[in-house]
């Protein structure tokens, strides 16, 4: 009966622990153009750069205290109904939620994982694909 117990609590723990890993690891970024206002949805490891006259403005940032919405409760509740895991990573990630006018001086605008970021400045992404016209191209 002890062992019973043992394994049934260790499956427990093992399958939290994956459930951890996933909560951790999960990231989305949402963009709707309406073609003078850009909103950006962001929650996870994404971030959004506009390029304007020729320079990279950041438009997404984790630490935006202001623009933050506390979604991630309802979220992993209503994927796990109910269960307490939910509750316990509800501050994991945060949506974000920004809005912002386009206007003539808006040439395009990246979205990358931070993958990208890691290694390469808003300014120096910006500067790799200005000079290209086709987006798909430059999206390649």
């Amino acid at each position: 009966m002890m062992k019973r117990a043992y394994l049934g609590v260790r499956t427990k723990m093992r399958e939290e622990q994956r459930y951890e890993d996933t909560c951790r690891m999960s990231s989305a970024s949402v963009m709707v153009i309406n073609g003078e206002k850009l909103v950006i949805a962001n929650i996870g490891n994404y971030r959004v750069v506009v390029c304007r006259d020729g320079m990279a403005h950041q438009k997404t940032d984790t630490y935006q205290q202001s623009a933050k919405r506390h979604w991630s409760r309802r979220i992993f509740s209503a994927y796990e109904s109910g269960n307490e895991v939910a509750t316990r990573h509800s501050s994991s990630s945060e949506l974000v939620i920004r809005s912002e006018s386009i206007d003539s001086n808006t040439e395009f605008l990246i979205l990358a994982s931070n993958g990208i970021w890691e290694v390469m400045k808003n300014q120096e992404a910006v500067n790799l694909i200005s000079h290209i016209e086709d987006p798909q191209e430059a999206a390649e």
